[in-house]
């Protein structure tokens, strides 16, 4: 039953880099070749995206990809999830932030959910729309001079240029080329949790599917026109089915928790994650199991709902102003002091949130009835981790992270964010390579946690539940990789 939970943590469970694939070889056309093989994990998010690499071989290190600056407070590894269009061209990322064009679209990833609610809703009484990103008469789709895009074309043209960057750095790191190397494109999404906005999965698959089909045509300060037809163009290719696809979707809740299974320094137990996000908070709870011989985990509940840090900002958008419009720059400008005076702002967020947590901790504990598994003797005895770029606002913070909702109980150990060590390498465009450390990013560590755990080749845990006759385990279906000589990636 957990025959690739055996193959997937193998060795020691304090040695993380040993948790990989040896090199595989295989016959390529006719002829025996020895193919690296390598997953590329990336953190598509609302504010920003990140991606991590690792050859799949043993005692192969993550690697993040380091990204261009252009002034010289741009961060090296948080790419901004931007998109501008100016004088007839698309640009992304810094490039997009930089630009002197008044048409900039962020937050564009939650858009998918827009554009999923409304094709499900299609022909039905329409709800509200009150996404204050795209057009309030077609949720989902954005108008770009004489052009509209959806929201799932403004995402895969976005990926497409930051997966060209991504694979330039993973193909420098392994000094190979594209024959020589088979690349695994995982990536996360609020898939099954967030199903009140319809299927918004497709939208996902497809984005991240096509983004990587054009990587090889992309470029950052792209021509609508061409960039419009290459999207049509790669669309005429059917999305392959998952087990003969280049790329593969997964649960953000099931990222955050591979994260930290991976780090050395995890130990057994029973643990809550709550991940703050832009668009979305990510909440789970798992035990883990780890031995000399084996590591083991089951999540028992998990959770996604669409509130996060947007709303923090649009919480303090009537206090704070920004020559680019950028409320999110402005609010992570603020010093701790200075968001203490707003916290009466925060408070409707955080409540939210919390809520959101002792809901999926409720799910949790129904399924892991053991006594005192969760509290005794006044203390809660789940250790709680606190991730994504919310877990770095104090007072968003000091209200999700108070004693659980329970009634006279504290915490055995309070609640601590979770980070990837500060030794992770980063690849950057000369070929050189240095730590995430040494960037002075201190953000960083932390918002890079969803990345490294996808940069696993199959970040996926099985589900405890419990029926009628006791505790069950319901493992995904697993389905095998099958390789074809002709396969582009």
């Amino acid at each position: 039953m957990f025959a690739w939970w055996k193959n997937l943590f193998r060795g020691k469970a304090n040695d993380a880099s040993q948790q990989l694939d040896d090199v595989t070889d295989v016959a390529v056309k006719g002829s025996l070749r020895s193919v690296r093989r390598a997953t590329l994990g990336l953190d598509f998010g609302t504010s920003t995206t990140k991606c991590c690499f690792r050859e799949q071989a043993d005692r192969k290190p993550f690697h993040v990809v380091g990204f261009e600056q252009i002034l010289a407070g741009d961060s090296r590894v948080l790419y901004p999830t931007t998109v501008a269009f100016d004088s007839g061209r698309l640009l992304f990322g810094h490039a997009a932030e930089h630009c002197s064009t008044q048409l900039r679209i962020r937050s564009f990833k939650m858009c998918l959910l827009c554009q999923a609610r409304a094709k499900e809703t299609e022909g039905a009484s329409k709800t509200v729309h009150e996404c204050p990103n795209c057009l309030r008469n077609q949720p989902g789709f954005f108008r770009l001079g004489d052009v509209v895009l959806s929201a799932e074309d403004l995402a895969t043209l976005f990926l497409a240029d930051l997966m060209r960057v991504a694979k330039q750095r993973l193909l420098m790191s392994l000094g190979g080329d594209t024959n020589e190397s088979r690349i695994t494109i995982n990536s996360a999404a609020p898939l099954d949790q967030m199903s009140e906005f319809g299927r918004v999965e497709e939208h996902f698959e497809r984005a991240l599917f096509y983004g990587w089909a054009l990587a090889d045509k992309a470029c950052n300060d792209w021509a609508i026109g061409p960039a419009v037809e290459a999207l049509q163009e790669a669309r005429r290719t059917i999305v392959p089915a998952v087990e003969q696809s280049p790329t593969r979707l997964f649960p953000e809740t099931h990222a955050a928790m591979t994260a930290y299974i991976l780090l050395p320094q995890s130990e057994k137990g029973l643990y809550g994650l709550v991940d703050i996000g832009a668009g979305t908070t990510d909440v789970a709870f798992f035990w883990l199991q780890k031995d000399d011989d084996a590591t083991k985990a089951w999540y028992y509940s998990a959770g996604s709902r669409r509130v996060g840090m947007d709303d923090v900002d649009h919480a303090l958008e009537s206090v704070l102003s920004n020559e680019n419009g950028n409320i999110r720059a402005a609010r992570q400008a603020l010093s701790e002091a200075a968001m203490k005076e707003h916290v009466s702002r925060l408070d409707p967020v955080a409540k939210v949130i919390r809520m959101h947590q002792a809901g999926v901790l409720s799910d949790a504990m129904a399924v892991d009835q053991r006594p005192k598994a969760w509290f005794s003797n006044g203390e809660a005895h789940y250790t709680l981790f606190l991730a994504g770029g919310g877990s770095m606002c104090r007072p968003l913070v000091d209200f999700v992270a108070k004693a659980p909702l329970r009634a006279h109980t504290v915490w055995q150990e309070p609640p601590t964010p979770l980070a990837i060590p500060g030794s992770t390498k980063v690849a950057l465009s000369d070929g050189s390579v240095v730590t995430v450390r040494s960037l002075g990013e201190p953000a960083a560590e932390r918002l890079l946690l969803l990345a490294c755990g996808l940069a696993h080749p199959r970040p996926d845990i099985p589900k405890f539940e419990r029926d009628t006759d006791g505790v069950k385990v319901i493992v995904p279906q697993q389905s095998e990789w099958t390789e074809l000589p002709d396969q582009w990636w």
